[in-house]
């Protein structure tokens, strides 16, 4: 049974291949089952909470929610209320934010957008393909009226954006630092990449410039051996203050910052120094602010997870177009998940 099963999905997956079937029309199925009745609407109003994937990919998130709106809209059977308007409700309530997206939340959701249902859930990555969980909650009286799930095949936006588990491929190294400008449309990440042999790792350094020098970075160390890669995000804010017993100059990157990205301001105090290499050699570094204790982890998410990010400092402020950091590191063979795996290495 599951060798059939199997020969079916690859059947499946070709015929959508050579057919063009799109993410809309693989929902068009779970979109009927959605479609409620509400007595004296002829079409009952519907708003979109965005679909979550567990590791927080915004790009995947909204691209299938977009989907399953168009499926829903295509029915012909519903009025959808804008899904910018739905943001803005979730941004001034901080329920995503918070974490507290359930029936209860939900319910509070549509009433302020004055809708009669509210649809929201999640999805599950299985490599190939999407399962997509999602869930109707009746505003006027709060219950679940509606739930429904399937299985839809990544198109090639989605293979570029999700990152599986499934195989990791192998990373291309190189002997000296050299950097690319990447093949992505309106990607402003800039890599460099460079292999220690002495050290036994190859670095990548992802950075991302404001209109001057400022500038966002992700650098991932790889080791052959998994358990020693470690990741480090942080901020060049711009050089000087004071020197170390070396006479380096420390620079005046450290302190509190604003930044705002995937619709919230975080406040952090960014307390630490760190010196980056762009080669083995020791004459091509710079010093920014990470803060350590965390591992960064909370700064790599807004990075992953927004389209643009802003950060102030002392009344200045910088605007970053970090939208495809997840494709750039795609171009190099790297996953989301290796890099959650090596954040999770400075946890102990």
């Amino acid at each position: 049974m599951k060798k059939i099963l199997a020969i079916l999905f690859v059947l499946i997956f070709a015929c959508n291949l050579v057919f063009g079937a799109s993410i809309t029309d693989e929902l068009k199925g779970m979109a009927n089952q959605l479609v409620q009745v509400k007595a004296g609407v002829s079409k009952p109003s519907y708003a979109f909470v965005a679909l979550t994937t567990d590791y927080k990919n915004t790009l995947v998130d909204n691209y299938v929610t977009d989907a399953l709106t168009e499926a829903m809209f295509n029915t012909g059977k519903v009025k959808i209320i804008e899904r910018a308007n739905v943001e803005t409700i979730l941004q001034e309530q901080k329920f995503q934010s918070s974490g507290l997206v359930n029936e209860e939340t939900v319910k509070s959701i549509g009433m302020i957008a004055g809708v009669d249902f509210v649809c929201y859930g999640t999805l599950k990555d299985l490599g190939a393909s999407l399962t997509v969980n999602a869930r109707v909650v009746d505003v006027e009286t709060g219950e679940l009226c509606a739930i429904a799930r399937t299985t839809i095949l990544k198109d090639e936006y989605l293979q570029r954006q999700v990152q599986s588990a499934v195989g990791t491929p192998s990373i291309a190294t190189t002997k000296t630092a050299t950097t690319s400008t990447g093949s992505i449309v309106n990607n402003a990440w800039e890599v460099t990449s460079y292999t220690d042999e002495f050290g036994g790792y190859t670095k990548y350094i992802f950075t991302i410039k404001s209109t001057d020098e400022k500038k966002l970075l992700l650098s991932y160390q790889k080791y052959e051996n998994s358990a020693y890669n470690r990741v480090i995000s942080g901020i060049y804010w711009g050089y000087g203050g004071p020197t170390n017993a070396w006479g380096n100059g420390i620079t005046n990157n450290a302190g509190t910052y604003d930044i705002k990205g995937q619709g919230e301001t975080v406040t952090k105090k960014v307390p630490d120094a760190w010196q980056m290499y762009y080669g083995p050699s020791n004459d091509n570094y710079f010093w920014f602010a990470w803060d350590s204790k965390a591992g960064s982890r909370w700064l790599v998410d807004i990075l992953v997870n927004s389209d643009t990010v802003s950060v102030r400092r002392d009344g200045l402020s910088r605007k970053f177009q970090t939208a495809g950091l997840l494709d750039k590191m795609a171009e190099y063979g790297i996953t989301w998940e290796e890099i959650d795996n090596a954040m999770a290495n400075e946890e102990f």
